[in-house]
């Protein structure tokens, strides 16, 4: 996967938004997909490498530390993230449970609300 070196299967796609006159006045298009690891061959899970000029770390979380980490309550509480984690945890964990459509605000100002 881009950025981390990790390669990844696409399980679903759990989230999308679309955001007209975005940055610059262009659109933005932006997906939240589950993806499942390609294990190591002994069966362990890659290692991730962060990829130089992009990211300064990589590593493997639990879906408890990312919950805290961009959830209600976290410092830097993000809205389609949100939305995310309650599709997850309403059971659309390995693409089943259907689409949920529904609207929020983005994150990146001079734009529409977005859908998601």
């Amino acid at each position: 996967m881009e950025e981390t070196g990790v390669e990844a299967e696409m399980v679903s796609v759990l989230s999308f938004r679309h955001t007209h006159q975005s940055q610059w006045g262009r659109d933005d298009l932006y997906f939240v997909c589950r993806m499942k690891p390609v294990m190591n061959e002994d069966g362990s899970l890659p290692t991730p490498v962060p990829q130089e000029g992009e990211i300064s770390e990589a590593r493997w979380i639990t879906f408890e530390e990312f919950k805290e980490s961009v959830g209600e309550g976290s410092d830097t509480p993000h809205p389609v993230m949100e939305r995310v984690l309650r599709v997850v945890e309403l059971g659309d964990g390995e693409g089943g449970g259907g689409i949920q459509r529904g609207a929020g605000g983005g994150i990146i100002g001079g734009g529409e609300e977005g859908r998601f």
